[in-house]
């Protein structure tokens, strides 16, 4: 896997920041699957973009193809992605994001994230947040 030159991550995350949300284009998992896009080339959600265009959409996504998890777990592994247990700045990786953030973020449970800095970036539809959610799985994805 040959990587591109790698953007640079506070300015991608600041245009980032301001795209809003669009449920299977710009999301809490579509805006990670850009990010690996950006810096490797590959696009690990590329049959998924455009598919659903609600939560309750996803869901069925994500019902059919073993839950989320394992289908990013999947299409990561698929992709040439190596694990790992320490990601570094740039990397991604799957997060627990807790139930009492219901009110900020469309989807808690795990979902997908960016790390920078020390700590995991998500999304929602109010933004970006920055915080040391717990790690489930992660992947490297600048080399």
């Amino acid at each position: 896997m040959a990587a591109l030159l790698t953007p640079d991550l506070a300015a991608w995350l600041s245009e980032q920041g301001r795209r809003p949300w669009v449920w299977g284009e710009c999301d809490c998992t579509m805006w990670v699957a850009d990010w690996i896009k950006a810096v490797s080339g590959i696009d690990p959600a590329e049959r998924y973009r455009g598919r659903y265009r609600t939560q309750r959409g996803a869901e069925h996504v994500l019902k059919h193809r073993g839950g989320f998890v394992q289908m990013v777990g999947w299409r990561m592994d698929d992709a040439g992605f190596a694990r790992t247990a320490a990601p570094g700045d740039g990397d991604v990786g799957i997060v627990k994001a807790p139930i009492a953030r219901a009110r900020t973020m469309p989807v808690v449970g795990t979902v997908m994230g960016i790390r920078y800095r020390g700590t995991w970036i998500t999304r929602s539809a109010i933004g970006l947040h920055f915080e040391n959610f717990e790690l489930v799985n992660g992947w490297t994805v600048i080399r």
